[in-house]
């Protein structure tokens, strides 16, 4: 590193929400009903379950499920060649030039390809990326992600494994253990039912 010249973070940043899903993908109805619970006294801590498991699958499949607006950060723009969100549905990509003003590449410019399990940016040809600051968010990729606008639009094997995470915490919330052949079975269930939507590794 060159004296006078601090480190700049160059991959990419954590994925930031900036616009959150309206609704759960799986309702509060329909994990009472798939619970068999008929009263409103756990409303509050069903509910809770219900987001920590729609989060978890979301972290697991590095997927967002319900339509929400997204940013990813990096220094550079190859950084953000492989996006690591989807699907994305649109997206807008901006960046930082050296005078430090903000920018907003051309849509003509690049495009997305690859489909919603394995996304990549690339520049349109005879296109160039242009010069950036030196920083760490100086190129921003602002997506809007998810399947769709409701539960209904969520592959159903993803609400299955949501459903079984809100049962399994819901059954065992006063326990401090469980059987290693329990978790393990669940563990396996939910790697099948997510397998075929989690992000995929692009060459």
């Amino acid at each position: 590193m060159r004296a006078g010249l601090a480190r700049v973070q160059a991959g990419p940043r954590a994925v930031i929400t900036t616009v959150a899903p309206a609704e759960e993908p799986v309702s509060l109805e329909e994990a009472k009903a798939w619970l068999r619970v008929d009263h409103g006294d756990e409303d509050a801590q069903i509910a809770a379950l219900i987001a920590a498991a729609r989060q978890a699958v979301e972290n697991s499949t590095k997927s967002r499920l319900i339509t929400q607006a997204v940013r990813l950060e990096a220094a550079e723009f190859h950084y953000l060649a492989k996006p690591r969100i989807g699907p994305i549905q649109n997206a807008e990509l901006r960046y930082i030039d050296v005078a430090g003003d903000e920018q907003t590449m051309p849509a003509d410019d690049w495009r997305l390809i690859g489909g919603p399990l394995a996304p990549r940016v690339e520049l349109v040809d005879g296109r160039h990326w242009p010069d950036v600051a030196r920083r760490g968010d100086a190129v921003r990729l602002d997506a809007v992600v998810g399947y769709g606008d409701t539960g209904e639009d969520v592959p159903g094997n993803i609400r299955l494994a949501i459903q079984m995470l809100v049962t399994n915490w819901y059954d065992n919330r006063e326990q401090s253990t469980r059987f290693a052949g329990e978790r393990r079975d669940l563990s396996d269930a939910l790697d099948w039912l997510l397998s075929a939507h989690t992000l995929q590794s692009v060459a």
